[in-house]
């Protein structure tokens, strides 16, 4: 069985490296920055090959980690709430109305962000905006869809509590961020979740939702003068002040130690971190390809040498987890309990030659490769040009990156990310935390 597994993961990658082979750099987009009347700022990239109307749009300082604690998920009770019905239509006859005109329209809190999607066909745009104009403006809110929401989350919650893996976000956040609103989960707890009420959702719309902290991006085939009327008539009488505040930076700890959270299952699971890098410094790029060189795709390191040589995992990864006042280059692996130790040890391993030695420059070359080749997928859709548009003003990337990306990557040396390597990364600072039952004492 393990070795049809291999066969179908390696001939995907064959797959997709031999497609990713073929891609000429990314198309230039024509990407517009305006600025409508009413003084709200727009990202937009026209797209005349289908009939398609998308915009993703966000409030900063408005995420999970700016509810207080004892109101901990009110954002993403609101986000859930927010569609179940607007204007004259009830929860059911609204969702009917989204399905009948196939239109999307929703909304999502992350902790630092809260987002809202529209999607629709330039044949049903009226329609559309004036249903996106009700949600903004005239939302229900009932009490009764509430009560149906929160027990839905609180059911979820339990049995994300027995969960290992959500019990090692937990223990990782806690011992990362510590008092600080980064290591809140988003999803409230069992007893804040019955604390909020539709009065808290009102006011939370009410004062974080506003024209201060908007960020907008739109993929679409129209005009720039259609785009700015949409956004005027959609966002204009938004508040024009948010009361959303930025958060702190936490003192964020990576004591090299491991954290065990003891738990009776067959296989353990862990998360460990490294100090990383925010989106705005200089060697942020130089960062994302190490980690994909160091565990983010089959042929990384960390696969080969902790599951296809020593079979001691199925899944092992790194990733950077990237906050807005915070950033960690982390990783995951899952093991048996007995193999959980053996794991560990040679990602520690792994990790030290890294920082000792460096990348090579074939490495180097099919990360490149993969990170061009990769974004070129990504960008499939008007949606997905959006939200990457999003991303960009939310990080304060010029609207010029997304053309100029894969010149800022191929533009990389070999010396610069080792000499970078070198001066960052520190083996005594790589902290991992683990739940489950492990049969060696991995404290030591």
């Amino acid at each position: 069985m393990r070795k049809i597994l291999s066969f179908s993961l390696l001939f995907s990658v064959f797959c997709v490296s031999a497609l990713l082979s073929t891609f000429s750099p990314l198309k230039a987009l024509e990407i517009h920055q305006l600025t409508t009347p009413k003084g709200i700022k727009v990202w937009f990239a026209p797209d005349k090959t289908v009939p398609v109307i998308s915009m993703a749009f966000s409030f900063e300082n408005a995420g999970t980690a700016h509810n207080l604690a004892e109101k901990n998920g009110l954002a993403m009770m609101s986000a859930a709430l927010m569609t179940e019905g607007a204007g004259k239509l009830d929860a059911n006859a609204f969702s009917d109305k989204l399905a009948e005109l196939g239109i999307g329209i929703s909304f999502s809190a992350d902790a630092d962000y809260f987002r809202g999607g529209f999607k629709t066909t330039l044949r049903t745009k009226k329609e559309a905006i004036a249903l996106l104009k009700d949600v903004l403006y005239k939302a229900l809110l009932p009490k009764e869809r509430l009560e149906i929401l929160r027990q839905q989350a609180l059911s979820s919650l339990k049995a994300k509590l027995k969960e290992p893996n959500y019990i090692l976000g937990n223990s990782a956040r806690k011992g990362i961020y510590g008092d600080h609103p980064y290591a809140l989960s988003g999803d409230g707890t069992l007893e804040s979740l019955k604390e909020i009420s539709t009065d808290d959702i009102k006011t939370f719309l009410k004062t974080h939702l506003a024209r201060s902290n908007l960020k907008i991006a739109i993929c679409a085939n129209l005009s720039t003068e259609e785009v700015i009327q949409l956004v005027d008539s959609v966002f204009a009488d938004l508040p024009s002040e948010s009361a959303g505040k930025q958060l702190a930076k936490p003192a964020l700890s990576y004591s090299g130690q491991t954290v065990i959270t003891q738990q009776t299952i067959p296989q353990s699971v862990s998360l460990f971190y490294h100090p990383g890098l925010n989106t705005d410094d200089k060697n942020y790029m130089i960062l994302s390809l190490v980690s994909a060189i160091f565990g983010s795709d089959f042929t990384s390191r960390l696969m080969q040498e902790v599951r296809e040589k020593n079979g001691l995992a199925y899944v092992v990864q790194s990733f950077l987890s990237i906050k807005k006042e915070a950033a960690s280059l982390g990783g995951f692996v899952g093991s048996e309990n007995a193999k959980i130790g053996e794991a560990l040890t040679r990602i520690k391993k792994e990790f030290s030659t890294l920082a000792s030695f460096g990348v090579t420059e074939q490495e180097l070359k099919d990360a490149k490769k993969a990170a061009i080749g990769s974004f070129v997928l990504r960008l499939s859709s008007t949606s997905a040009i959006a939200a990457q548009l999003l991303t960009y003003q939310e990080i304060d990337y010029p609207a010029s990156y997304l053309n100029e990306r894969s010149g800022k990557i191929n533009a990389i040396r070999l010396n610069d990310v080792n000499s970078f390597i070198k001066d960052f990364f520190d083996p005594q600072k790589l902290t991992f935390y683990v739940v489950g039952n492990p049969e060696k004492d991995l404290t030591k």
